[in-house]
Parts: C-alpha cells; structure tokens; sequence
C-alpha cells in the first residue's frame, strides 16, 4: 500500500461499515483514507464523512483530526497510526524503505557465512572428509528444523499474499519425497553417515542453541521479526550453494547428484525466496518500530547461523587450524 512518505503504519481491518470505523479514532492521530475514486475531489472531509460515516453522530469532530496524504487506489481500508507528539513527527527523521533494506543486507553482509573459517576451509580443500562428515550430521538439526520457522511465520501472519509466499516456500521445503530434509539425508549417505546415525545424533550445545534462537524468532507475534530471520539465511543461501558445489567437486571428489542436489535446488529457489521475503518485509515494515524489530531480528538469526558453525570448527577444525 502506497503512502507518500511512508509515514503511517499500522493498518485497521475495520470491515466496510460506516459507523463502526468511527469506533477506532482517537483524538490526535493522524488518518490516511484511501478509496476508489478517479475524481480526486477536492474536499477531502467529504470522503471522510462518506466512508466513516457521521463523525458528530460519534461525538468526535473533523477538526480533532488531521487529515494527511488523502490519495485514491484501490482500496477502501483507513489507515490510523498513533503518535505522542505531532510536533516530533516528521519525515526527516524516519528510516526511508530504502535506509531500512540498506541496513538490513548490511547487517547480513556483516555475518555473511562465507565468512566464516569453517567456509573458507571448505572453499580452500582444507577440510577433511572427517570434518564434513561432522558439519553434515550436526547441520541436518537445522535444515530439519527450517521449515517449523516458515511455517511458525505463516501463522502468525494476518497478510494473505505473504502468507502465500510462505505457503509456497513451506511446500518447497517439505513436500513430497525430494523435500530438503531428505535431500541433506542423501548428501550425509555421500560422505559415508547412514541416516540412522544423523537422525539419532547427539547435537552440540551450539547446534542446539541455533535452532532454539531461530525457532524463539519465528515464533514471535510480530511476524515481521521471523520474515527477517528467514531472509537473514536465505539471503545468502544462492552464493554459499554454488562455492559449496564448486568446492565439493573440485576439493572432494563429490559430483554425483546425491552429493549435489541439496545446493542446487537452493542455489536458484533462494534467489527467488531472498527476493519475496525482501518484499514482503518492505510490505509489512511501515513505522521506524516495525522496521527496527525487523533488523533486529535479522541481526539475531543472523548470529545464530554462524553459532552453529562456530561449534563444528571449534569441535573439530581449529586444532588443525592451529598446527599449520
């Protein structure tokens, strides 16, 4: 939805009536109205009193409200934000969408995985089998998990057209008998773990602890907060896809499809999944608040991720790191 400005956040679903939006103002805050209407009229109380209905019938009054950024779509949904103080409230000093994405892939690109020792030794050749076998039995906790995460989000989402795109990424991940959980289960059977000693392992406190934190924010009410956990990972899953490949191939003799398919699939469904999520999060993120909690969020899965890769190489890595 379009406001100049992006200055109200928000949104009542009050439906259709007259007499009943008249219920939700409060003296002091601004009202956006936004209805279907080519005309542009120039009075806009006269569209007001249409939509909301007889405002004196309600005991309020036009003049206790300001009208701002009056504009006509196609919608009949008023839009209402609360604030202190109008004297502090200006566009100066709100987080455009634009600061707010920028922030946002800045705070990824600051724990971006490929970053991390345990990534750049597998990029170099120089893990061994033993260490992938680890990282592969301890990660399957995570890629086993993701899909409670999307669809945790789902439910607490109210927007029918992100909860589509969720619908659709949780569908992705679990359906059928090529679902990313079975497909990290073959990459393991690549690198000589059976299944049963995958699902029956014993995961490190770190590992535990990623799902935990990742599983807390997609739980949460304010479904903004897991929309940004997902995109803190997925948003970086096409290129950690495609140098793992590279590397698996190069440095470790795996080429077949079993050993493969899991970072294909996500080397091309994440662009397009980065790409939704981003879009969905500049939908629902109107207000400074709604925006900060999002980045926070992020900042916090984004963590999680690199938590759980901290524990693989403090566990078996960094002592050989230390040797050379």
């Amino acid at each position: 939805m379009h406001l100049k400005g992006q200055t109200f956040g928000m949104s009542i679903g009050a439906a259709g009536g007259r007499d009943d939006l008249s219920d939700h103002l409060v003296k002091g805050v601004f009202l956006v109205v936004e209805e279907d209407n080519t005309s542009r009229k120039a009075d806009p109380c006269e569209d007001l009193l249409f939509w909301i209905g007889p405002l004196e019938g309600a005991c309020v009054h036009v003049r206790d409200y300001s009208l701002h950024n009056v504009s006509y779509k196609t919608t009949k949904r008023p839009i209402f934000v609360d604030h202190e103080s109008q004297s502090t409230m200006s566009e100066d000093n709100l987080m455009t969408t634009a600061e707010f994405l920028q922030k946002l892939d800045e705070i990824v690109a600051e724990r971006h995985m490929l970053q991390h020792p345990f990534y750049q030794m597998w990029n170099e050749g120089a893990l061994t089998k033993e260490m992938l076998r680890q990282y592969a039995g301890e990660y399957y906790h995570q890629v086993h998990a993701f899909p409670t995460y999307v669809s945790a989000t789902h439910a607490n989402t109210e927007d029918m057209v992100v909860r589509q795109m969720l619908l659709e990424n949780l569908i992705e991940e679990e359906h059928g008998p090529d679902n990313h959980p079975e497909l990290w289960l073959r990459f393991a059977e690549e690198l000589g773990l059976t299944r049963e000693e995958v699902k029956e392992r014993r995961f490190l406190e770190h590992t535990r602890n990623s799902v935990r934190i990742l599983r807390e924010l997609s739980g949460r009410s304010n479904p903004s907060e897991g929309l940004a956990a997902l995109y803190a990972y997925e948003s970086q899953i096409p290129e950690i896809s495609t140098t793992k490949i590279e590397g698996l191939k190069k440095w470790y003799d795996l080429d077949t499809k079993n050993a493969l398919e899991f970072f294909v699939v996500h080397e091309h469904a994440d662009e397009i999944h980065r790409t939704v999520t981003r879009e969905a999060l500049e939908r629902m993120c109107i207000t400074d608040e709604q925006k900060q909690a999002a980045l926070d969020a992020a900042r916090e899965a984004a963590d999680a991720f690199n938590l759980l890769l901290d524990g693989v190489y403090n566990t078996w890595c960094a002592e050989k790191t230390a040797l050379n």
